[in-house]
């Protein structure tokens, strides 16, 4: 019998990112307020700020204009939000 590969086991092994608590929906409008467009700078402010996946902070920003006090905050981010999310859907 053969020792177990241990370099295998690094390979598949993922990485443990840090934890961080989910950000409010009051966050989430707070940034995308601040940051606006879409781009690769923003992906990363996003995993810096956050330390989630763009995909996941989209799903996050999508609950977050359905959260009252987040929308009486920043309202026309949430319009905006809003919008740009029905117009992918049509």
């Amino acid at each position: 019998m053969t020792a177990p590969d241990s370099t295998r086991a690094q390979v598949f092994r993922p990485r443990s990112p840090e934890r961080r608590p989910t950000p409010s929906p009051v966050e989430l409008l707070a940034f995308e307020d601040a940051e606006g467009a879409h781009s690769s700078r923003k992906e990363v402010a996003i995993r810096d700020r956050f330390g989630i996946h763009p995909a996941r902070y989209y799903q996050l920003l999508l609950r977050a204009v359905e959260d009252p006090a987040a929308v009486a905050e920043y309202p026309m981010t949430a319009r905006v939000v809003r919008d740009r999310a029905e117009r992918k859907t049509r």
